[in-house]
């Protein structure tokens, strides 16, 4: 079966850092690229984070796209789960 191929939208977060790990280092899985948002960090650590994982799993060849930097409308978050995710999206 050839692999199913997939573009990960991701906020940078401990959990979507390791799906993309996940996504990128499975035969599986053919990770066409990977789009980076706002959500539990800002944009620019949340780039740092898909960066650093893709690098670490082999694939610096995976393209990275900037989305948007903040919420498009309404959001539920009042304030970030630093607890969780850390400053630097890592815990």
């Amino acid at each position: 079966m050839p692999p199913v191929p997939i573009v990960v939208d991701t906020d940078g977060g401990i959990d979507d850092a390791v799906a993309l790990w996940w996504a990128a280092t499975d035969p599986r899985v053919e990770l066409v690229a990977v789009l980076v948002t706002w959500g539990n960090v800002d944009l620019d650590i949340a780039a740092g984070v898909c960066l650093r994982v893709l690098a670490a799993a082999g694939r610096p060849d995976v393209p990275v796209a900037l989305g948007i930097d903040g919420p498009v409308g309404q959001t539920p978050l009042a304030e970030r789960a630093t607890f969780v995710h850390g400053e630097d999206g890592l815990g």
